[in-house]
């Protein structure tokens, strides 16, 4: 099972992968999504980034894998200084350090970000998270990666989750974030793994290719559950940044352990 390159590292070369890219750190923001009757409240403050230059870009025929890009951004959570937030949520979910790993211990129906500490964004970008979740976690609970770019009324986020007991969602949220914006799902389907005991890897991609449209791809453990071009329309302009994306559409308490998370410019 494909572990996103986290079995193995020693503290020493997790400080050094987040060497790699200290110059663009800047401090990571959780960013809680309260469960109002159903609906999503976005609770973040407006960001600025700066695009990357671009090479080799991904067209609408590249073929894909899930390891595909230059490596930009990687930690594996050995040191507790490596620029991710340590809180509780209004909610009572808590982010933090914690035994080598990142946890994230949710409370009823939620649906969280947190932020990568890698600031620069890129028009290319791939995601990845290796996490495991505790067994017995609610029907609709899970783990996964999201990107967006833009902010305000031409803000669009992209989000890749696989949720209990092994159904993954590709879904797309724009504009304002307010008490009844919704994400509206573009596809789902079964993945051959869920969440649970067992360390998983999904990788999500968001390759702009023009002024409009996006390529998107999705991967479990290495396998490929979708890949499409979506174009939203709107105005949302610059690189995409990344968070990590943890879900529970169904009441009750669970915990995910977050081992890796990768950035990688996929135009690289």
């Amino acid at each position: 099972m494909k572990t996103g390159g986290a079995a193995g590292r020693s503290g020493s070369e997790a400080r050094r992968t987040s060497l790699i890219v200290a110059a663009a750190l800047a401090a990571a923001v959780i960013v809680a999504v309260v469960i109002v009757g159903g609906a999503r409240h976005y609770l973040r403050p407006s960001q600025t980034s700066r695009p990357a230059a671009a090479s080799g870009q991904v067209t609408a025929a590249t073929p894909l894998t899930a390891g595909r890009g230059a490596l930009v951004f990687g930690d594996d959570f050995q040191d507790p200084q490596s620029g991710w937030n340590s809180a509780v949520t209004p909610s009572g979910t808590n982010f933090g350090y914690g035994q080598g790993a990142y946890v994230v211990a949710g409370k009823g129906t939620l649906h969280h970000f947190a932020e990568a500490p890698y600031r620069n964004a890129l028009p290319q970008l791939g995601m990845s998270i290796s996490a495991t979740q505790t067994t017995g976690a609610p029907a609709g609970a899970g783990f996964g990666v999201t990107c967006w770019r833009g902010d305000g009324t031409d803000r669009v986020r992209y989000e890749f989750v696989l949720l209990a007991p092994g159904t993954w969602y590709l879904e797309r949220d724009g504009g304002m974030d307010t008490l009844t914006s919704r994400g509206v799902v573009l596809q789902k389907g079964t993945a051959p793994v869920g969440p649970g005991a067992s360390p998983i890897t999904v990788v999500g991609m968001c390759a702009t290719l023009d002024g409009e449209s996006t390529r998107l791809a999705l991967f479990v453990d290495g396998s490929k559950m979708v890949d499409q071009i979506d174009a939203p329309g709107g105005s949302a302009a610059g690189g995409w940044l990344s968070a990590l994306d943890i879900s529970s559409r169904d009441a009750g308490d669970s915990a995910v352990t977050v081992t890796r998370f990768e950035d990688r410019d996929l135009s690289a």
